[in-house]
Formats: structure tokens, C-alpha cells, sequence
């Protein structure tokens, strides 16, 4: 079972190329073999490709048991370092979208163009938890300085993660760098110190759409790769 799941997780391109070099070396060895030469160099163009399948071959047999079950078992080992990590990002995000709209689900873009004009950039209170974090009073006076600690708090749970690079694929890598580079964090980041002089925050609606996005896609790698 381990082995099939060994063999299921290998980049697929790897595994063409594998069973290309070996349907190569087949048809050398039990049919080109004993046919009379075409051109000139056709048998030693052939005994080039036979020699680099074979070495092709032979390097994925030592890759797939020497590296990528290694590998594989690290992630199945820090499974759940990788999943407490990532879901301290997610309750990120969904604790902002709580504090932004009163609701749980995530909502459209006409949807929180709407909200986000009829929300002013100076905060009273918030009145669920901020970060992820319940039951500490926190004093921020902006939305910008309240994104922006959450920005902190969600770098952190990711830099966890990007310290053990090896355990993380390219799908969740490139999740977790579009969410720690979206434009919502960077014009908090920006404005954080500023005084508003705007009447509301309609301006980040684009940008709270996007981070939104990104932590669904991150929700859904998480559902899909880490609770099975």
C-alpha cells in the first residue's frame, strides 16, 4: 500500500519519461536488434539512445528509493506540524472575513464592494477574534493596522513551514507565497501608520476578494491533502 502510494505521489513527467526509456530499451533488445540498418549511423545512433534510457532508468530506481520515500515519509512524519501551521493561516483569513462581514462564508465581489463602503478605515471594536487568537484585548485603530498584525501572524505560521521546505509541494508552496504576497497585506503594510482621510475601505474590496480566494484555495489543499 505505502509503495503504491510511493509510486502515485512521483511527478508525472518522471514517470513518462521512465516508461518511455524502458518501452525504448524493449524494442531495441527484442525487435531493432535483428533489423538491418536503415541509415548509415543507425546503429550507433541507436546504441545512444539504448545507453541513455538505460542510465535514465537506472538513476530513477536510485532517486525513487534513495530520495523520494525518504522525502515522502518526512511529510507523512510532519504531517502535523504542516497541518497545524496551515491551519493557523486559514483561521487568519477567516477571522478577518468575520470582523470584515459578520458572516462565516466568504462572500463575492459586489458583495464586499458593498460592505467594504459602508466601513469606515477607523475600528471601534472587533467584535470576534482577531487572528485566530480569542479572548485578548488588542487596541488598533485602523483597518490597515489590524491587517497588518494579522499579516505578522500569518508570515510566522508560514515561515514555519518554509523552514521545512522539503515537506512542502509546489502546489501548497505557491499558495503560500501568493497569500503572504497578496496586495491586501502589502497596502496595509503601506498605510498602516497613515491617517485615513477616506469616508470607508472601499478601496480594498479588490484586494480582500483576492486574499479571500487565496485562503479558499489554501482551505481546499488542506481538506483534500492533509486530513486524508
Amino acid at each position: 500500500m505505502k509503495i503504491h502510494k510511493n509510486i502515485k505521489s512521483l511527478r508525472k513527467d518522471l514517470v513518462l519519461i521512465f516508461i518511455l526509456s524502458f518501452v525504448i530499451i524493449i524494442i531495441i533488445d527484442f525487435w531493432l536488434m535483428n533489423v538491418p540498418e536503415i541509415i548509415p549511423i543507425g546503429a550507433e545512433l541507436g546504441n545512444i539512445i539504448y545507453r541513455l534510457s538505460f542510465a535514465y532508468i537506472t538513476s530513477f530506481i536510485f532517486y525513487f528509493l534513495v530520495v523520494h520515500i525518504k522525502n515522502e515519509k518526512d511529510k507523512e512524519n510532519l504531517k502535523p506540524f504542516t497541518k497545524r501551521n496551515v491551519q493557523g493561516i486559514i483561521s487568519i483569513g477567516k477571522s478577518i472575513n468575520l470582523n470584515l462581514t459578520n458572516k462565516s462564508d466568504f462572500l463575492s465581489l459586489d458583495e464586499l464592494k458593498e460592505i467594504c463602503s459602508k466601513t469606515p478605515p477607523k475600528i471601534s471594536n472587533l467584535p470576534y477574534s482577531v487572528a485566530g487568537l480569542p479572548n485578548i484585548s488588542f487596541d488598533f485603530h485602523t483597518w490597515f493596522q489590524y491587517i497588518d498584525y494579522c499579516r505578522l501572524n500569518s508570515w510566522e505560521w508560514s515561515n514555519y513551514l518554509f523552514q521545512k521546505s522539503n515537506v512542502l509541494d509546489s502546489e501548497l508552496s505557491a499558495i503560500l507565497l501568493e497569500i503572504e504576497g497578496c496586495g491586501l497585506f502589502e497596502i496595509s503594510n503601506k498605510l498602516k501608520n497613515s491617517v485615513s482621510k477616506e469616508e470607508n475601505i472601499i478601496l480594498l474590496h479588490n484586494f480582500f476578494f483576492h486574499y479571500f480566494s487565496s485562503i479558499i484555495k489554501l482551505e481546499n489543499y488542506y481538506n483534500q491533502k492533509l486530513i486524508k
